[in-house]
């Protein structure tokens, strides 16, 4: 769902997810990255915030996808559910690790 959302939104320029609706109710569910990068993050997207990030494989699976394919974002900010700062940290890494060499902005945890 989250993949139709983006390639029917060409112009989005702003995206803050909800994603515990598409990920967190099916623990099951899978990223499938899609084949094309969708318009609107290689054109549009300037504004990417994500809150109640748990940091699940597939919560880092989208964030990774997302951050390294949004050529055109400006702020990007992850703000994780967990109140203990080590979680918090290895949350951040673990993202920061895996898009530095790709990603467009500076990543910020909230």
């Amino acid at each position: 769902m989250l993949v139709n959302v983006l390639q029917h939104s060409p112009k989005l320029q702003a995206f803050k997810p909800l994603l515990e609706h598409w990920i967190l109710v099916d623990r099951n569910v899978r990223w499938m990255q899609p084949r094309h990068v969708p318009e609107c993050m290689l054109l549009h997207l300037k504004t990417f915030e994500w809150s109640d990030y748990e940091g699940t494989k597939v919560e880092k699976e989208v964030a990774v996808y997302i951050l390294n394919n949004a050529r055109q974002l400006v702020s990007a900010t992850i703000y994780p559910s967990s109140v203990s700062f080590v979680r918090k940290h290895q949350m951040f890494e673990e993202v920061e690790i895996a898009t530095r060499s790709l990603r467009a902005c500076e990543l910020t945890m909230g």
